[in-house]
């Protein structure tokens, strides 16, 4: 898919995503609100959310910028970038509050090796640490592949070596 176009598809979501919410329109209907009144008997009442900041820059080839920010605390920064390999890496962050109060925060980077997120705000699970030890021969294995990539060296499947 062509970058510009996904990342239209992208902020498309973004936006909708953020700036959906339930709506009652009975006032606008004329007449009709006696029949609505029933269906929000046990609904919260939905309060509107403001748009603090929304800002996008026009996309140059790979790079553009987004932002956008509500009056509840929700946020969401993204910049796109070109990749040194010539493909594109996304970086961003985004922030909304939790019903207890806390606020959640990650910020990730996106590109030809994946996504890495890094969670600020220590909402993520965390992975178990191992319970048995790596025994010594499979250690030495793996202490060898770090140094030997360290050593500027890439393994080659078809060669079956190091080079």
């Amino acid at each position: 898919m062509h970058t510009t176009s996904m990342k239209a598809i992208i902020l498309s979501i973004t936006l909708a995503v953020a700036t959906c919410r339930p709506s009652d329109l009975a006032h606008l209907e004329g007449g009709h609100e006696h029949e609505h009144e029933h269906e929000h008997e046990h609904e919260h009442e939905h309060e509107h959310i403001g748009v603090l900041r929304q800002e996008i820059s026009a996309v140059e080839g790979n790079n553009f910028n987004a932002i956008f920010e509500a009056e509840n605390g929700i946020s969401q920064a993204v910049q796109g970038n070109a990749s040194p390999n010539g493909g594109q890496e996304m970086t961003g962050s985004f922030k909304f509050p939790l019903p207890d109060g806390t606020i959640v925060e990650m910020q990730y980077t996106a590109g030809e090796q994946g996504v890495v997120i890094q969670d600020i705000s220590g909402h993520l699970p965390v992975a178990v640490a191992p319970i048995h030890p790596i025994p010594a021969h499979a250690q030495e294995q793996i202490d060898f592949s770090n140094a030997q990539r360290a050593a500027g060296l890439a393994w080659d499947d078809q060669a079956q070596a190091w080079i």
